[in-house]
């Protein structure tokens, strides 16, 4: 596992140290542009007990990395907001957690369409065509926030 973990962080650079537990990771994040949107397919290690069990608060935050940082953040309820927010520029930190988590509008346009151990997919508006993307995945549980490492999103097949 020591392994694996290196091999991780130098796969993603961009990762930073922040509370350990749950585990919050993304190896792998792909995006694919369709006719009904941007499909995007995040890979990764979360808390899947915890989130079948207790309706676990983990979000999805997809965001454009260039030009007006916009971003969509999906709960697992299928809710969407988004908005736009600099912090996203090089993604969040556990400091900006709490505030992040209240920017926003509800958005009715992008969709969490699939959930899975591992897996999280979600189909973003017309905004995120062709646009250069990042992922993070972000939860706060009794007050304490936890992220994921900011992954950039490969554009290809997922």
């Amino acid at each position: 596992m020591i392994l694996g973990s290196s091999f991780l962080t130098i796969a993603a650079p961009s990762a930073r140290g922040g509370e350990t537990d749950p585990t919050l990771l993304i190896v792998r994040a792909v995006a694919s542009d369709t006719p009904n949107g941007t499909l995007v397919r995040v890979d990764g290690q979360f808390p899947w007990n915890a989130l079948l069990q207790s309706g676990y608060p983990l979000e999805l935050v997809v965001w454009r990395t260039t030009g007006q940082i916009e971003f969509v953040a999906f709960d697992l309820a299928g809710a969407a907001r988004s908005g736009t927010h600099g912090a996203l520029v090089d993604g969040l930190s556990t400091s900006e957690v709490a505030t992040f988590a209240a920017q926003g509008q509800p958005d009715s346009g992008p969709v969490l369409t699939h959930v899975e151990n591992g897996r999280l997919e979600a189909v973003l508006d017309a905004r995120f065509a062709g646009a250069p993307l990042a992922a993070q995945l972000y939860v706060i549980d009794h007050g304490t926030p936890f992220v994921s490492n900011p992954a950039p999103i490969t554009r290809g097949l997922p």
